[in-house]
């Protein structure tokens, strides 16, 4: 059995704090380093897969933007498997080699490798098919230049079929000062009770300072909104962690 692979990335005590970026390092232990850093992370796929199963028929065209290492789209695989869903192709897309390298080893294992397009590159400039079933962004885009959201938001509209929808996974920043603190603090104590210390959830904390840029929900909604979305709700909320639907 292969050993599993613990993230330790930031337990260096002498150790460089740079903007946070998914290297072959973080690739080959960030299927624990998710499960550890953000909240219910296995169990908000797994409602958005749910959620997503309604749109999808056969020979449908589903896209994962940020597919890192591809768990979203193998459990969501396994799931259309179940419910004899045929012809179904899925794009992953991420601007990591590294983590698409871990994700092509992930699907050398499965019968249906054929029906998985992985390519690694910049969402913002790679031309998305049309008529596309279903949009996952699980926790990609506060990775993104605020001043690109809104034109790949319409992107994604435009690339989607009538009836098809976005399944939207963020870190989101609420209005109050002090429920933000708060909800700030309550996710330290969780990442403690995860087995992180004090030095490795301070040195993440600045790593990703620059890089992970959160909205409001009214932020979010609104940029949905805008970009075409007529239908929006939200299904997973854990204190400022949210997953959001979008329906065209």
């Amino acid at each position: 059995m292969k050993k599993k692979r613990i993230d330790k990335f930031f337990s260096k005590k002498k150790m460089k704090i740079e903007d946070f970026k998914f290297t072959k390092k973080v690739a080959t232990v960030f299927d624990n380093m998710v499960s550890r850093s953000v909240p219910f992370y296995n169990e908000s796929q797994e409602y958005g897969i749910e959620i997503a199963t309604r749109f999808i028929q056969p020979n449908s065209k589903i896209y994962d933007l940020g597919c890192s290492t591809g768990t979203n789209l193998i459990n969501l695989d396994k799931k259309l498997g179940k419910l004899k869903i045929k012809n179904r192709k899925y794009f992953g897309i991420d601007n990591s080699q590294p983590m698409i390298d871990v994700f092509n080893k992930k699907i050398d294992k499965i019968k249906n490798k054929k029906n998985f397009k992985l390519i690694s590159g910049d969402m913002k400039e790679i031309d998305f098919e049309k008529n596309i079933s279903v949009f996952f962004m699980s926790y990609t885009l506060q990775f993104i230049r605020p001043l690109d959201r809104e034109n790949l938001i319409k992107k994604i509209y435009k690339s989607l079929k009538n009836n098809g929808c976005i399944i939207l996974l963020e870190k989101i920043l609420v209005n109050d000062s002090y429920l933000n603190r708060s909800y700030i603090d309550i996710y330290y104590d969780y990442k403690i009770k995860q087995g992180y210390s004090n030095i490795e959830i301070q040195k993440k904390r600045e790593a990703l300072e620059n890089v992970l840029i959160p909205y409001r929900q009214s932020e979010n909604y609104q940029m949905l909104k805008k970009s075409g979305f007529k239908k929006i709700d939200s299904f997973f909320q854990w204190f400022n962690w949210m997953g959001f639907i979008a329906i065209k």
